[in-house]
């Protein structure tokens, strides 16, 4: 009964997948037909001017005089850049990351001090100052040295769900807070960011954390919140000065990306 339950959640699933994509593309199709009209309209122009002296060949972009500068400022842009200043700022010597975004927080820290890299997956550049160690860090993986600082930026909710070639365990992801603890030093700070809300897991791409949930995986693991963020593109980096005003604030939403900043309990 369980397996039929299932099996038909997934079917409908898929029913729900392709008429988004399909609403998506016909909400798209207005402004393709008009960048058309303009495509062929402005190389008419350009094509009958006497100043063109380079060889002329079609390459066109039909919607790209619709968009703004940027497509849109994330909460994973202002995280980034939120958490890139903190650790600057704070002048740590040693740090370590897993897993988090190489194109945009990873890139931000490596302008100004070198920085460790772990990640399942592999890396297939050589960038400054970034010293890159491919591994499982939910696994018994034990690093030579500790650190002053250790970030993980949207990593831990993808965890145990094989999403990313990473074994399916569904308490990889405690097993990781767990090792992060082990590499800090005495004195040492944990960033992590994570979806938190309503909770649910999301096979196999995400799990959304009830606040509380993740609050106490954090300390059974060592590690004690001492400061809360939410981070979005309406209020980028939003803190809150105590735990009850976080979780007041995010346990019934559905989905909020929460930024915490995590000591070694003494």
């Amino acid at each position: 009964m369980m397996k039929t339950v299932l099996l038909i959640k997934v079917f409908i699933y898929i029913i729900k997948f392709f008429l988004k994509s399909a609403i998506s593309l016909f909400s798209q199709t207005g402004h393709w037909w008009l960048g058309f009209s303009k495509y062929f309209r402005d190389l008419y122009i350009f094509a009958r001017s006497d100043n063109n002296e380079a060889p002329l060949k079609i390459f066109p972009f039909f919607t790209d005089y619709t968009k703004e500068s940027t497509s849109s400022l994330s909460e994973y842009f202002w995280q980034d850049l939120f958490i890139a200043k903190y650790i600057i700022n704070k002048g740590f010597v040693s740090v370590l990351d897993i897993g988090s975004r190489v194109d945009g927080f990873i890139g931000n820290i490596s302008l100004f001090q070198s920085i460790d890299v772990v990640d399942i997956r592999p890396l297939p550049y050589e960038i400054p100052n970034v010293n890159f160690i491919q591994a499982d860090f939910s696994s018994s993986l034990r690093l030579p040295s500790n650190y002053d600082c250790i970030s993980c930026l949207h990593t831990i909710e993808h965890i145990g769900l094989g999403r990313f070639n990473d074994p399916i365990d569904p308490d990889g992801w405690k097993k990781l807070i767990k090792n992060i603890s082990s590499h800090l030093k005495h004195n040492g700070i944990a960033i992590i960011s994570v979806p938190v809300g309503i909770e649910s897991v999301h096979f196999n791409a995400h799990r959304i954390f009830n606040p509380h949930t993740f609050c106490n995986a954090c300390l059974s693991c060592g590690l004690k919140p001492y400061e809360f963020y939410i981070s979005s593109s309406s209020y980028p980096n939003k803190k809150y000065v105590d735990i009850n005003s976080f979780v007041d604030a995010t346990s019934s939403a559905q989905y909020n990306l929460a930024i915490f900043i995590l000591s070694i309990i003494e």
